[in-house]
């Protein structure tokens, strides 16, 4: 058996990997999906729409 920090290090690994699949999925194959919800959140949070726009953009 790993020790502990090794094995919370694969795990958080496995979990960064899925979920930047997901978010990959869901920008390629529905990506109104995702500027609404995108949107929302932004709305929701208004102090850090402007970071976070920036940072999407440059992906875009």
């Amino acid at each position: 058996m790993l020790e502990t920090n090794t094995d919370r290090f694969w795990w958080m690994i496995g979990a960064l990997s899925v979920g930047g699949a997901a978010f990959a999925v869901l920008k390629l194959k529905y990506p109104e999906l995702l500027s609404k919800g995108m949107d929302y959140l932004f709305g929701s949070f208004p102090n850090i729409a402007g970071l976070a726009s920036s940072f999407l953009n440059l992906f875009s």
